[in-house]
């Protein structure tokens, strides 16, 4: 047996009990539900306080409506989000018009707190401002 192969499966076996480990504690400490996300949505969605969202496939969020985001934490909500090794989230605001700017691809207001966690993607994109006309990515 080769001991640098050896050694590198030890290395990834010991990350991955030391990243369960860590899910578990936030877990945990939060004494979450787990909510299962299998689908996206188009009209947005609202991350929930004492939720551990658990991303079980690739999906995407995004809202119709004028600078919606695509996800949105609840005001003063604690929310964790684990995201497995070859899953992918997307996050996509909608654009702005007139006086409403773009919408964020996650909003998270200054009273919540986001935690993302595992080893797969995020992808969050703003919405394009609408200040009188379209701008820049929000």
């Amino acid at each position: 047996m080769n001991n640098k192969k050896s050694k590198r499966y030890v290395g990834r076996k010991m990350v991955a009990i030391a990243i369960f480990s860590t899910i578990g504690m936030v877990i945990g400490s939060l004494n979450a539900a787990v909510v299962n996300i299998t689908e996206g949505s188009t009209k947005g969605y609202t991350l929930t306080g004492g939720n551990t969202y658990v991303i079980q496939n690739s999906v995407s969020f995004s809202n119709s409506t004028v600078g919606g985001s695509g996800m949105s934490v609840k005001d003063g909500a604690t929310v964790v989000i684990y995201v497995p090794q070859s899953v992918t989230l997307t996050a996509s605001g909608a654009n702005g018009s007139g006086r409403t700017g773009g919408g964020a691809g996650i909003r998270v207001p200054a009273t919540s707190t986001l935690i993302i966690t595992g080893e797969g993607r995020v992808i969050a994109s703003g919405g394009n401002a609408g200040n009188g006309v379209n701008g820049g990515k929000g």
